[in-house]
């Protein structure tokens, strides 16, 4: 049996997130590429993923592998896929894997984006993958409070309550926030306002966890909590100090495994 990792991107406005479940909750991009890779390789395929992505969330690079019997040369697969699967979901790369990768054990750093857009008028185009700002928010204080998720701490105060977790700290590499400027190249049709995306790293998530950081750093730069807030949910979580921002803004940009940096 061959190991095969795939890399996947998709838009997850019409799915209800990643993970495979029953029909009738509605379709999963996890089910999809299942489905494809079933009929195109001519057995049964599941798929082990890096990570859940909730419903609505979009991803640029998910990591999911598969043991296979199959002889096509992983190479071919994404394009043998192609007529398979819906055009909102792709696997942009293929390749073979040592036997005891696994995309969700194999230790791996997960990257985060969060995209805020503050632009008059809103173009439809960009509707999507962006969270819309009537009012601009002090953006220095959203960038000197992204810093303090930094490290491990007990996110309780900053995850969707869930009698299954019995552990909620995590630890976050890196949290910062990036702003792109309009650019004078950019087709009429494309973007002309400000760009600001939250990015966010670290081995493990929580449910909605970085949707209510975004949110609690949202709040922060409008003026409805402060910093200390925030220092003191990481220090004693009792609460959630602020609402998880809607899942259409988010996008899981990258998975880094420490295998691949040997």
């Amino acid at each position: 049996m061959t190991n095969i990792r795939l890399h996947i991107a998709y838009d997850g406005t019409k799915y209800v997130g990643w993970q495979r479940q029953i029909a009738a909750h509605g379709k999963t991009v996890q089910g999809e590429l299942e489905k494809a890779l079933s009929h195109a390789l001519k057995e049964d395929i599941t798929l082990f993923g890096a990570g859940r992505t909730d419903t609505g969330v979009h991803a640029r690079e998910q990591i999911a592998n598969f043991h296979t019997a199959c002889s096509i040369p992983p190479k071919h697969i994404p394009q043998a896929l192609l007529k398979n699967l819906p055009n909102d979901i792709v696997i942009w790369q293929a390749e073979e894997v040592p036997k005891d990768f696994h995309a969700r054990f194999s230790p791996h750093i997960k990257t985060y984006v969060y995209s805020f857009m503050v632009n008059k008028p809103v173009l439809p185009c960009n509707r999507r993958y962006n969270y819309f700002l009537r009012k601009e928010p002090d953006w220095q204080i959203v960038k000197k409070a992204a810093l303090l998720f930094e490290g491990r701490h007990d996110f309780k105060a900053f995850a969707a309550h869930s009698t299954a977790v019995k552990n909620y700290e995590r630890e976050i590499t890196s949290c910062k926030l990036l702003e792109y400027k309009p650019s004078a190249e950019l087709l009429p049709w494309q973007e002309t306002g400000h760009t600001y995306v939250l990015e966010v790293s670290g081995r493990g998530f929580l449910y909605k966890m970085v949707r209510l950081i975004a949110g609690s750093l949202l709040w922060a730069g409008m003026g409805k909590i402060n910093i200390a807030n925030i220092e003191e949910a990481l220090l004693e979580p009792v609460k959630i100090i602020a609402p998880a921002l809607p899942a259409h803004g988010l996008c899981l940009k990258s998975i880094v495994y420490e295998v691949d940096k040997q």
